[in-house]
C-alpha cells in the first residue's frame, strides 16, 4: 500500500497535476506550494492500512482516501472524501477545499481547516494529468434582492415601501475584496426617500465594513417575517410591529466561525451611534379598512451609542434541525450618547422528530435588561400579544423591555387523500404558547394560549383558548407559507 501512495508522489511521478482559475485567496496560493513541493498525491480510492504511515504532506485530488494508520504530515483535500477510521492519526493540519472530511471521534488529528464549500473542483485531463480549478466567478456588481429590487413591505407607518439596492466590488488589493454598496426605498405612506450606504472589505471569512442608513426600525421582527406581515397589514390592518426612524452610522467586524455542510456559526462586532425620531401611524389603503388603526407609540429622541455583539448558529441534522440567534448591547454616554444600558437578545428556533413523520418544534424569544440596567429605552422594546404570538389577546397588549415568549407545536402530516388540487395537503398541529412582556415599575403573570390548528401551505386556520377565560375561544384564519422540507418527512 505504502508504495502505491509514494508512486503518486509529484516530483516522482508522471501524473501532473497544476492548478488553475480562482478559488480562495490564501488557499489558492497555499495549493501553489503544495504543488511547488514534494507530496504524495491520491487520485484513485486508497486506503492506508492500520500500522502503516505516509510521511510528508498528503494530497487527496478528486478521489477517496480510507486512512487506518498514520499520515505523519499535512493532509490536503481537494473535491475528494476522506474517512478517519478510529486507529487513524495526522500529526499535521487536515485542510478539506469543497471536499468531504469524516472523521471518527476517536481519531487523532492536530488541527482542521474545514471548508466544505470553498470553490474548487477537481478536473481529469485526457493525458491523465489533473487540474485543481478555481471556480469562483467574481462578478463586478452584487444586486440585493431580485436584480437589485428589493421586497417590497407594507405596514401601518410606511404603507408600501419600495426599495432597490446593489453593489461593486472594486479591484482586490492583494487577498482583500472591496465591496461599495448602496440602496434605496420610497415609502408612500410618509412620502420620503430613505437609504444608505456601506464599504466593506473580505479577506477569508472575515469581513470590516462601515455604514450608514436612514432606515424605518423596529424590535418586532421576531413575530412574523416582512412578508406574512405585510400582507396581513394589506388584509385588514394587523400589523404586528411598532417602529421607529433610526439614523445610525456604524463600524462592524463579521466572521464566519464555522461553515460546514450541516452547521454554521457566524459572529459579529458592531459599535453604532443611533439617533431615534417617533413615527405616527397613518391611513395607508387596506382590502378590509379595520375601525381604527392601532396607534405607533412614541420614542425618546436621543442619541444612543452602543457596542453589539451577537452571532447565529445554525443545525441541520438527520434528527435535528435548529437556529440560535444571540445578541448584548452595551451604550454608554461617550460620542453624544444620552443613555446608558446593558441588554440582551435571544432567539431560537428548534424542530425534532416524534412519532413516525411527526415534528415537535420549539420556538423561544428572550429579551430583558442585563443586570446593572433598571430599564431600557422605549425603542429597544418588544410586545407580545395577536395571532404572532398569543391569538387570544391584542396585538400589542402587553409591551415592555423585558420579554419572554414561547410556542411548542406537535405537527402531525395527514394522508395525501385530504390533499386540495391547487392548494395542498394540510396538517394537523397541537399548539401551547406562553409568553408575556413588563417593565421595571410593573411585573405582569406569563399568559397562555392552547389550542389546534390545520396548516396548508399558504394558509391556516386555528382555534386557541386561554386557560383564565376558556369560555372565549379565538378562532383564526391567516396566511402561511410552506416549510423547509425535514430529513424525517420525506
Amino acid at each position: 500500500m505504502l508504495a502505491a501512495l509514494a508512486a503518486g508522489a509529484s516530483h516522482a511521478s508522471a501524473q501532473h497535476v497544476e492548478r488553475t482559475g480562482r478559488g480562495l485567496h490564501d488557499y489558492d496560493r497555499q495549493l501553489d506550494r503544495v504543488l511547488a513541493g514534494d507530496y504524495t498525491l491520491v487520485s484513485e480510492t486508497r486506503l492506508i492500512e492500520n500500522g502503516e504511515t505516509v510521511r510528508g504532506t498528503v494530497l487527496v485530488a478528486g478521489a477517496t482516501l480510507r486512512v487506518n494508520g498514520t499520515i505523519d504530515g499535512d493532509l490536503w483535500i481537494v473535491d475528494g472524501n476522506v474517512f478517519l477510521r478510529p486507529t487513524a492519526v495526522v500529526t499535521g493540519t487536515v485542510y478539506n477545499l469543497g471536499g468531504g472530511f469524516f472523521p471518527s471521534e476517536q481519531a487523532s488529528v492536530a488541527t482542521v481547516r474545514d471548508e466544505p464549500f470553498a470553490p474548487y473542483e477537481v478536473e481529469r485531463r485526457e493525458d491523465g494529468s489533473l487540474r485543481i480549478v478555481g471556480t469562483r466567478h467574481r462578478s463586478r456588481f452584487v444586486f440585493d434582492g431580485f436584480r437589485g429590487v428589493r421586497l417590497p413591505t407594507y405596514d401601518r407607518v410606511d404603507g408600501l415601501t419600495l426599495g432597490v439596492g446593489a453593489g461593486i466590488l472594486t479591484p482586490p488589493v492583494g487577498p482583500i475584496e472591496p465591496l461599495l454598496r448602496g440602496w434605496v426605498e420610497y415609502r408612500f405612506e410618509r412620502g420620503e426617500f430613505t437609504g444608505g450606504g456601506e464599504a466593506s472589505a473580505t479577506r477569508g471569512r472575515t469581513t470590516l465594513a462601515v455604514g450608514a442608513e436612514r432606515t424605518t426600525a423596529t424590535e418586532d421582527r421576531w413575530i412574523r417575517g416582512d412578508l406574512t406581515n405585510s400582507i396581513s397589514v394589506l388584509w385588514d390592518g394587523d400589523d404586528h410591529r411598532n417602529y421607529y426612524q433610526s439614523d445610525r452610522g456604524w463600524v462592524e467586524l463579521r466572521r464566519v466561525l464555522e461553515e460546514r455542510p450541516h452547521r454554521d456559526t457566524d459572529a459579529f462586532l458592531r459599535f453604532q451611534i443611533e439617533d431615534a425620531t417617533s413615527l405616527a401611524a397613518g391611513d395607508p389603503w387596506m382590502i378590509r379598512e379595520p375601525d381604527s388603526i392601532r396607534p405607533n407609540p412614541a420614542v425618546p429622541e436621543i442619541r444612543i451609542t452602543s457596542i453589539i455583539a451577537g452571532g447565529v448558529m445554525t443545525w441541520e441534522q438527520p434528527r435535528l434541525d435548529a437556529e440560535l440567534e444571540a445578541e448584548a448591547e452595551f451604550a454608554f454616554d461617550a460620542f453624544d450618547g444620552e443613555r446608558s444600558f446593558n441588554r440582551f437578545e435571544i432567539n431560537g428556533a428548534a424542530a425534532v422528530p416524534a412519532l413516525a413523520n411527526h415534528t415537535i418544534t420549539l420556538q423561544v424569544h428572550l429579551r430583558a435588561p442585563l443586570p446593572g440596567t433598571d430599564s431600557l429605552p422605549r425603542q429597544r422594546w418588544s410586545m407580545v400579544g395577536g395571532s404572532g404570538t398569543l391569538p387570544t389577546f391584542e396585538i400589542g397588549e402587553f409591551q415592555g423591555d423585558r420579554v419572554v415568549f414561547a410556542e411548542l407545536r406537535y405537527m402531525i402530516p395527514l394522508p395525501e387523500y385530504l390533499r386540495i388540487r391547487y392548494i395542498g395537503v394540510p396538517s394537523f398541529n397541537l399548539i401551547q404558547a406562553s409568553g408575556t412582556a413588563w417593565t421595571y415599575e410593573q411585573s405582569r403573570a406569563v399568559r397562555h394560549n392552547f389550542g389546534a390548528e390545520l396548516r396548508w401551505p399558504f394558509f391556516y386556520g386555528r382555534i386557541l383558548f386561554d386557560p383564565e377565560d376558556i369560555d372565549n375561544p379565538k378562532l383564526n384564519v391567516g396566511v402561511s407559507f410552506p416549510r423547509r422540507s425535514l430529513p424525517w418527512t420525506r
